[in-house]
């Protein structure tokens, strides 16, 4: 079966009322965009039925049954942080059931709870662009935060914690201070750094 392009009501309307005032097919095509097999099961089907309204189409089978729909949900419900391809792999095993992973999305959270730690979602700081923006935060202020436009390396790591981790720290000095510790890079090449910052503190802080 071809696939053909979809054509409103008004389109099929004027199509007919072309067909009726005895237009060539060649000119009732070039009018409307539309193809000739188009054209002709307007005409075929506006035959069938006296009529050229657009019918609920049956849609696509379902894969699941009600039962199963209530087991993918409360598995789901069970874990929050399992995602659709462990969802899947779960169905298919268990159930012989086949999902697919690329249709709709639903978020499994209640309403009113999106920012709750329980339904966010763990990040990592590396990657192409997955995390766009660096900054600090200590129970005083919050710090500038610096835009990252490439992948996240050592030296842009250092040059984060140099000139604005460390940077507002200097300025809103307290005695407790977390670095934020990367195991992907390695401690000694940004040390020095903290080591001077350290020193601050003694000094502020005997």
């Amino acid at each position: 079966m071809t696939k053909q392009k979809y054509s409103s009501l008004a389109v099929k309307e004027a199509v007919l009322r072309a067909i009726e005032q005895g237009r060539t097919t060649r000119g009732i095509l070039d009018q409307f965009d539309i193809g000739k097999s188009t054209v002709a099961d307007i005409y075929k089907r506006y035959k069938e039925r006296n009529n050229n309204k657009i019918f609920p189409k049956s849609g696509k089978h379902r894969i699941t049954s009600e039962r199963q729909d209530k087991i993918l949900v409360r598995a789901a419900k069970n874990n929050s942080r399992k995602n659709a391809v462990l969802l899947n792999a779960e169905m298919k095993e268990f159930y012989n059931v086949k999902c697919s992973v690329d249709t709709n999305k639903y978020v499994r959270r209640p309403k009113g709870h999106r920012n709750y730690p329980k339904y966010q979602l763990l990040t990592v700081k590396l990657g192409d662009g997955n995390i766009m923006v660096w900054g600090s935060f200590n129970r005083g202020c919050v710090g500038p935060i610096h835009l990252i436009d490439d992948i996240m390396d050592k030296n842009m790591y250092k040059d984060i914690n140099k000139w604005d981790i460390l940077k507002t720290a200097c300025v809103n000095i307290v005695p407790i201070f977390n670095k934020d510790l990367m195991i992907q890079f390695s401690e000694s090449f940004i040390q020095p750094m903290y080591g001077y910052f350290y020193c601050l503190i003694e000094k502020v802080y005997p």
